[in-house]
């Protein structure tokens, strides 16, 4: 297996509960940029790469959280962190031309970090 090109840990927990989605895109796009205001505070900011990657998205369990089924895994607020991913400068956007597959798994093997978001960043 190839060893990634780039690992980040993210203090974020995901959640699958698609609070603020829906047919609106305002309360979306409060949420994408209150995520976007906190990576920026982190310094996550970085120069995209110039070719397409492939994502390992892991969900990090924090105390007491329990697994939830394979098809949740990358389901709600997900999406805010990508989208937020984009406008800090990981990708130059979320399209196929650059994110060609995104994979996500769970982990509860690391609960004393809480809860957080490994991306781990593969050329495709």
């Amino acid at each position: 297996m190839d060893e990634p090109i780039l690992t980040a840990i993210i203090p974020y927990d995901i959640t699958n509960n698609n609070d603020g989605q829906g047919h609106g895109w305002q309360r979306t796009a409060t949420a994408r940029k209150a995520i976007e205001k906190q990576l920026r505070a982190m310094k996550y900011e970085r120069e995209p790469f110039d070719f397409p990657v492939r994502l390992v998205v892991t969900r990090m369990l924090g105390a007491r959280q329990k697994f939830w089924d394979a098809d949740s895994v990358l389901r709600g607020s997900w999406k805010f962190l990508q989208d937020s991913l984009v406008a800090v400068g990981w990708f130059h956007d979320d399209s196929y031309k650059y994110i060609k597959t995104v994979d996500g798994s769970q982990d509860a093997s690391q609960r004393d970090k809480g809860a957080a978001v490994k991306i781990e960043r593969y050329k495709a």
